[in-house]
């Protein structure tokens, strides 16, 4: 079954980080029974918000999720920076996050915030 494999890759993945799927859990800001359900194949449905909590954390590229669980690969983060990121993300107080997130329209548009002014 593709939801057991899937569960099987995202384990091993977790392994290579987190000594446990509740330092996991805690870094997706999912629950341990999630975590549980996903590992282990139980269901195949999941949130947009579910799936981009366990490829952030895994540094995955966005689809890896629905990818495996189609039978293909995880694809990674080609950027480092970002990957940084992603990583640091959940500690993140919701002022950091504002300022990342200001930081990096200013880097686009040049003009600051103006951006979403639009």
């Amino acid at each position: 079954m593709r939801w057991r494999r899937r569960g099987e890759i995202i384990r091993a993945e977790r392994a290579k980080r987190w000594a446990t799927a509740k330092d996991f859990a805690r870094a997706t800001g999912l629950s341990e029974s999630l975590i549980d359900i996903i590992e282990n194949g139980r269901r195949g449905n999941f949130s947009p918000a579910t799936m981009a909590a366990i490829e952030e954390a895994l540094d995955w590229a966005d689809g890896s999720f629905i990818r495996v669980g189609e039978g293909g690969h995880p694809q990674r983060m080609r950027d480092a920076d970002l990957q940084r990121i992603h990583r640091v993300w959940p500690e993140l107080s919701a002022d950091a996050r504002r300022i990342l997130a200001t930081l990096a329209e200013t880097g686009v548009s040049g003009r600051g915030s103006s951006r979403r002014r639009r």
